[in-house]
């Protein structure tokens, strides 16, 4: 029969592996998580570019009738 010091060892050692695989999973999650948030962003950049250009085209075009 084991002892309770054994026993309590066992115990300890199934928890620091727990713990382990959970600082891991977690680990990952942040990773995807700012993975995530990056491509966002970048595309939000993307966005407020192309609509950007698209007012200072609509700009110039509407200078250019008046203009004329």
């Amino acid at each position: 029969m084991k002892t309770f010091e054994q026993q309590a060892e066992l115990i300890k050692q199934e928890s620091d592996i727990l713990r382990s695989e959970a600082f891991q999973y977690i680990k990952t999650i942040n990773a995807t998580a700012a993975a995530d948030a990056y491509q966002i962003r970048q595309q939000a950049v993307a966005n407020a570019t192309n609509v950007t250009i698209l007012a200072e085209t609509e700009a110039f075009d509407s200078a250019k009738t008046v203009k004329q």
